[in-house]
């Protein structure tokens, strides 16, 4: 039941008319995800990421909003799976880019909310990955990406957590070559902030897993592979460490 009862100062006729209201909602909520997973239009689905987004945000502000919560993140996650539409036409990379960059204000704005609200936020990223492949690249959405990336190494008031990029480097978008750039430097650098050592090479690694099995060019996971050997056996020196115990650390990663 999404309303139980009356609730307090609210008369019955009152309470009647706003659970009217919330199934109204969540029957539009209904046809917005039929269309999005109908895969139609890529124009007219990235039009509903920021007011999706922006939704869930006032949900979990809005005690009145709260029982649309669950339809929308469930919404907002089909959003990574979406990979063909039939229609990409009127859609350039610069409009994916502003789109990003509509869901990083969100966080600079809110910042407690959107980290409650950044797993369906790492979603978007992945569909714009994603659907920057199904059309002319230009390079918009990887400055924008570059540029997020650059401040979560960098600023430690930054808010995005790790995981916005662990979809994003699930994708074979080749833009996520730039992204290991940084964090190989971020990872191997010895001046880097300790925290960020290890989560800049969990990154690295899944970029790493990605390219060996996507790339044409194996002298990229080769180089990798060597770099990867020598910065650990560098950090657990002067103890002896055996290919198995190197194994077993890649595996947890």
């Amino acid at each position: 039941m999404i309303v139980s009862g009356v609730r307090k100062g609210m008369s019955k006729k009152e309470s009647q008319e706003q659970q009217q209201v919330l199934h109204f909602r969540l029957r539009v909520l209904d046809l917005v995800e039929v269309y999005i997973s109908s895969e139609t239009s890529l124009s007219l689905t990235l039009g509903l990421t920021g007011p999706l987004l922006g939704l869930l945000e006032r949900c979990i502000k809005d005690q009145q909003l709260r029982p649309l919560e669950g339809r929308l993140r469930h919404i907002l996650a089909l959003f990574g799976g979406l990979r063909r539409f039939k229609n990409v036409t009127d859609v350039t990379e610069e409009d994916l880019a502003e789109s990003l960059s509509s869901i990083l204000v969100h966080g600079q704005r809110t910042q407690a909310v959107f980290l409650a609200v950044a797993a369906e936020a790492a979603a978007l990223a992945a569909f714009l990955a994603r659907a920057a492949q199904l059309i002319e690249g230009s390079g918009a959405l990887v400055k924008v990406f570059t540029s997020a990336a650059q401040d979560f190494l960098s600023k430690r008031e930054c808010v995005l957590p790790a995981a916005f990029f662990n979809p994003l480097l699930k994708t074979s978008w080749p833009g996520n070559l730039q992204l290991w750039k940084l964090f190989a430097e971020a990872a191997f650098d010895e001046d880097d902030k300790v925290r960020f050592h290890f989560v800049s090479f969990r990154v690295n690694f899944q970029i790493f897993c990605f390219w060996e099995f996507h790339s044409q060019d194996y002298t990229i996971p080769q180089k990798f592979s060597i770099k990867i050997f020598q910065s650990t056996s560098s950090i657990f020196h002067p103890f002896p460490m055996q290919g198995v115990f190197l194994q077993r650390v890649f595996v947890n990663l």
